[in-house]
């Protein structure tokens, strides 16, 4: 709930804790605190059985009928194939492929449905954020996923863990992406469900981390990390020491500017990517390739029509533009920080919008100009950038991008799948795509109907042309003998 995981509870008499909700038989859920103002609520879940819809298409004259269809997915059981009819057909299932070879003769010669489960299990790993709450990361996996993609679903959740295979040991290991301790007098890390503590071996014998004590003119401190900021100067210890160090500052001037000359780089080079997309072509003569299609190509010769059937899809596109013409707005607007710093805006430190109109807003920066600011007030500029207050007048430029670049991901996602949002019924073309496919099937299955009616009225039709030809038959040899 807004980006926070709960764990689910099924007991109608528990008493739900902060972090809980309760889901009852009829899919209704109930939290431990009312929610207030605008709420996103975002449920994954794991289905019965899925199933997928084939077509039957009739070879040509002379060829043989398809015998291998592709699920798409692997380690699959109880496995149901059911024709339009009703027929229920047999096929050898590659569990590595996920492929249904019918035997010659035993294909179905109907559109079919294939029913199919999975084997499914649950896993979480419970962390202590800086604030003292809990951060939840929850997972299901699928009997088909291998090791990387569930390393991967952890290292990706917001539980801040990094999880690696060590080939040497053969054994999982796991650490906190952050120094320091956060849950004093407790684990860092709390692990959920079997794969974790028995598959895994991730028993809670954990290696506990600690902070790093120092004394600052004779105040006996300490931080979570080695790298910390006293009076606006930052520093990293880099080893234990004894003796008293004296501290000086200045600034990298040269360093700075090569870190914003990045920034710069890496936004134009972002501007030019998405320009490209919503000005590209759409190329009407390459659709996407069928099954068939693609069976009778080599993997590139297939990559490359691909990469013409997609040509131009997000031309235009309402989201995408939107989406990037806010972030470009906050990257013009000024940035309050409630100093006397002269530098609120990109212009004022040397970097301004590109004059050449087909550069589509690129920036351009004023070396001379960027290194006299930064000599002048290295704090102004690094606020410029970096300034973290709670509205985005507030905020730096960094900050308000990396926000703007977050917010777009995550619409597309719920648009188009992906982060966080893998399972088709999460997303919005997913949810399109089942519909259509159900669409498709009913109107097969009303095809097939219709045309199972029309061989019967024809057979009919024949039926009765045949008794009409017997009866004419008849009476001319009737009226031939009576002549």
């Amino acid at each position: 709930m807004n980006g926070k995981t709960m764990d689910v509870v099924t007991d109608a008499n528990a008493e739900l804790n902060d972090g809980q909700v309760r889901i009852d038989d009829t899919g209704k859920m109930t939290f431990a605190k009312a929610s207030t103002g605008k709420t996103t609520v975002d449920v994954t879940y794991a289905a019965d059985h899925s199933e997928k819809s084939f077509t039957y298409t009739t070879p040509a004259e002379g060829a043989k009928s398809k015998l291998s269809y592709s699920i798409g997915v692997k380690n699959v059981h109880d496995v149901k194939i059911i024709g339009a009819s009703g027929e229920e057909y047999t096929a050898e299932v590659n569990q590595s492929t996920g492929q249904l070879i019918f035997s010659e003769g035993q294909e179905p010669k109907e559109n079919f449905t294939v029913e199919y489960k999975q084997n499914y299990t649950t896993a979480g790993v419970d962390t202590v954020d800086a604030n003292g709450e809990t951060v939840r990361g929850r997972f299901i996996f699928t009997d088909s996923q291998t090791l990387d993609s569930v390393m991967k679903s952890f290292n990706d959740s917001n539980a801040g863990v990094n999880m690696f295979w060590d080939d040497h040991s053969g054994r999982i290991s796991v650490t906190r992406k952050d120094t320091g301790v956060y849950n004093e007098g407790g684990p860092e890390m709390s692990f959920v469900g079997g794969l974790m503590t028995n598959t895994f071996s991730l028993d809670g014998e954990e290696t506990a981390g600690t902070n790093a004590t120092f004394t600052v003119n004779g105040l006996e401190t300490e931080r979570r990390t080695n790298s910390f900021t006293i009076s606006g100067m930052t520093v990293t210890l880099k080893d234990t020491f004894d003796q008293e160090v004296v501290l000086n500052a200045s600034t990298d001037v040269d360093s700075v500017v090569d870190t914003i000359k990045e920034f710069v780089k890496q936004y134009n080079e972002l501007l030019d990517h998405v320009n490209g997309k919503l000005t590209e072509s759409r190329n009407r003569d390459f659709e996407p390739l069928t099954e068939e299609e693609r069976d009778g190509l080599s993997e590139k010769e297939a990559e490359r029509l691909d990469e013409k059937a997609r040509a131009g899809h997000l031309r235009n596109d309402p989201l995408l533009r939107g989406s990037f013409d806010q972030l470009r707005q906050g990257l013009y607007q000024s940035v309050s920080t409630g100093t006397d710093s002269e530098f609120s805006q990109l212009a004022t430190i040397g970097i301004t919008t590109s004059s050449d109109y087909m550069s589509r807003g690129k920036l351009e920066i004023n070396e001379d100009k960027l290194r006299a600011a930064i000599e002048k007030d290295p704090d102004g500029v690094f606020d410029l950038f970096n300034a973290d207050g709670e509205t985005s007048g507030e905020q730096g430029l960094a900050r308000r991008l990396r926000s703007s670049i977050s917010t777009t991901v995550d619409s597309i996602s719920k648009r188009a799948g992906g982060a966080g949002y893998a399972q088709s019924h999460q997303f919005t073309i997913g949810r399109e795509l089942n519909d259509i496919e159900k669409r498709i099937q009913t109107f097969e299955m009303r095809l097939e109907q219709k045309e199972k009616r029309y061989w019967a009225q024809f057979n009919a039709m024949e039926a009765a042309v045949q008794r009409a030809n017997n009866q004419g038959d008849m009476l001319m040899s009737q009226l031939m003998g009576n002549g």
